[in-house]
């Protein structure tokens, strides 16, 4: 599995072909055309093929790791578990990693990993030696 930088076309082109949620073209807006995207868009590559999508960046407000975006193009195959558990144990290298979930099912997907309430309104973080 490999985190790549993804560029505004490849981006533009996979939310077209997943027809992705709108919250991933208001990554597009703000950027342009041809370069890698700045805030932190990586696509998961596996066996060659793109199996997901992850917007992440250092948090200064946590002091950690803030996940903004996920997104696995083939659901229900296992990638989702397998993508946060590779991201967790191999790119985030012991840091605490923040996010809010989007729904109800999203929340209970991030605490079966083992993301727990941070005590603030709606945000799940994971603490590696919580786990």
């Amino acid at each position: 599995m490999v985190f790549e930088e993804c560029t505004f076309r490849e981006l533009e082109s996979l939310i077209n072909k997943y027809n992705l949620d709108s919250l991933w073209s208001m990554i597009l807006i703000s950027e342009m055309p041809g370069k890698y995207l700045i805030d932190g868009v990586y696509k998961i590559v596996l066996s060659g093929q793109i199996i997901g999508l992850l917007d992440y960046q250092h948090s200064d407000m946590y002091d950690g790791i803030e996940i903004s975006l996920f997104e696995v193009l083939k659901k229900r195959n296992g990638h989702g578990k397998k993508i946060i558990e590779y991201f967790l144990k191999f790119v985030v290298l012991g840091k605490p990693v923040y996010l809010i979930p989007q729904n109800e099912g999203s929340k209970i997907f991030w605490e079966k990993l083992g993301f727990i309430s941070s005590g603030e309104e709606m945000v799940l973080h994971y603490v590696p030696s919580l786990k």
